[in-house]
């Protein structure tokens, strides 16, 4: 019985924990090589299904190589944590002063990230 009942906290502190975490998917189409041609659009898209960020990777573009080469944030494609980072640190969701603080304060990212592949 006590069990059910820790089992119960601890499902309703997650809960909590995961208030206010904005949920974003990123889809991505086409395929990305590091040492030839690709032909990779990624965009990282809000609940709401609005594009935040767009990345692409072709023979034009190399957004994608630099963001895995020369930021912080993301080593490989598959970082969906660093990706989380960056779209907070560019402040591409919209949130108030004390949110951000609070959030600041948690040491957290109020941000989640699903790679979804088309």
């Amino acid at each position: 019985m006590s069990l059910r009942k820790g089992s119960k906290n601890l499902q309703a502190k997650m809960e909590n924990a995961k208030k206010g975490i904005h949920q974003l998917v990123f889809e991505v189409t086409g395929t990305y090589n590091p040492k030839g041609t690709s032909n990779f659009l990624g965009s990282v898209k809000d609940e709401k299904g609005k594009v935040l960020l767009l990345i692409k990777e072709d023979e034009d573009y190399n957004q994608l190589t630099r963001l895995l080469n020369t930021s912080k944030y993301m080593n490989k494609l598959e970082d969906m944590r660093g990706l989380a980072e960056y779209v907070y640190d560019r402040n591409l969701i919209t949130m108030d002063e004390e949110e951000k603080e609070e959030w600041r304060k948690k040491k957290r990212t109020p941000v989640e990230i699903t790679l979804k592949r088309i």
